[in-house]
């Protein structure tokens, strides 16, 4: 099944309709799904490139905080071990299109019977490679991906619920109205926010837990469709070096509710613009009041994955109210040809 490519903007506007689709198409999919047991001492290995990798952060976040073994790899490291290296005990092997051809590489080499697919189209290549399936539905994507991600969020939700992880699904089941509520709150704020992403030089997208996902793709957004150099950090290695870099012609922008609220203060200071997404109201947070300071705030009872999709919907427009500042739109790829999908084709053929 070829890949339905559709404008940035319309996939925002369909977003939560096209998450209910997924959610639909997920739950049918785990529901029959005979999963191995996860053993209290067993480890679930993401394994995934790009923003299908960056989503894998939001599952290891989540695992952690549950007291559950999980790590995320890069499927081109796993390509590196020798015969028989099996980096983890179970495996979550994502590409949103089916065709990412380091993941099925590595998908082929891991231990059969616990490789799990998650795919908008199972029936391409990934098929092949993995025991079984979670299917998000074959819903139309841009090529800054959007609903793949966050749908791929959704997916490891109800994954990691039904694989004993409790509480995992919280909120993903009304996540439409979630994303409703809260893009009309961001509304006023992404002409500002929109402006300083737009203009900036460079962009630290800086978070921890399973904000971390949300840095990770953020960034990668920004580069992708404004090219503008951008990266993600874990907010205390933040603090060991790569803060030095931040200057008043750059932006930060964090996601958090701990360290998160402090980091800005020596920023602010230096004259750098700072955008702070948070769950804390502004009376809780240092310097709220600062010109240089954004403070958006996102609802109190959000976490887990439920967080990562809403602070993804607050990049996502921003990143579209940004891309308004740029001669070029953000469907427009600089560099193609890359070998990072293989031939449209179906499994078993």
């Amino acid at each position: 099944m070829p890949t339905t490519r559709i404008p940035f903007a319309d996939a925002l506007a369909t977003q939560a309709e096209q998450l209910s689709t997924v959610r639909a198409s997920v739950t049918h999919s785990i529901e029959g799904m005979d999963l191995p047991v996860l053993g209290p001492h067993e480890t679930v290995a993401v394994v995934a490139m790009g923003a299908s990798r960056n989503a894998g952060n939001a599952l290891v976040a989540v695992f952690a905080k549950a007291g559950h073994r999980a790590v995320d790899l890069t499927a081109s490291e796993v390509l590196i071990g020798p015969d028989g290296y099996q980096p983890g005990d179970h495996y979550v092997i994502v590409s949103e299109s089916g065709r990412s051809p380091e993941p099925l590489e590595a998908a082929r080499r891991l231990t059969p019977g616990r490789r799990i697919g998650v795919s908008n189209f199972p029936e391409a290549q990934i098929g092949d490679a993995v025991d079984r399936c979670v299917d998000l539905g074959g819903v139309p994507d841009s090529p800054v991906y959007s609903v793949g991600y966050t749908g791929t969020l959704l997916a490891f939700g109800y994954l990691a619920e039904r694989w004993g992880v409790k509480d995992a699904a919280k909120g993903l089941a009304d996540i439409e109205t979630t994303i409703a509520r809260h893009e009309e709150s961001f509304r006023p704020l992404l002409d500002a926010v929109g402006s300083l992403l737009g203009g900036a030089d460079s962009v630290d997208v800086v978070a921890s837990g399973v904000s971390f996902a949300t840095a990770t793709e953020f960034a990668l957004m920004v580069r992708e469709a404004l090219r503008v150099p951008a990266t993600a950090h874990e907010t205390y290695e933040f603090l060991h070096g790569p803060m030095e870099s931040a200057f008043e012609n750059s932006l930060v922008v964090l996601f958090g509710d701990d360290r998160e609220l402090t980091v800005p203060g020596p920023l602010l200071d230096a004259g750098v613009p700072v955008v702070l997404v948070t769950t804390k109201a502004r009376s809780e947070i240092p310097r709220s009041d600062d010109p240089l300071l954004t403070v958006v705030e996102i609802g109190r009872g959000l976490e887990g994955f439920s967080r990562a999709i809403i602070e993804t919907v607050f990049a996502q427009r921003a990143l579209e109210s940004a891309a308004a500042h740029k001669p070029f739109p953000v469907e427009e790829f600089r560099f193609s040809g890359l070998g990072t999908k293989l031939d449209e084709e179906t499994h078993g053929d």
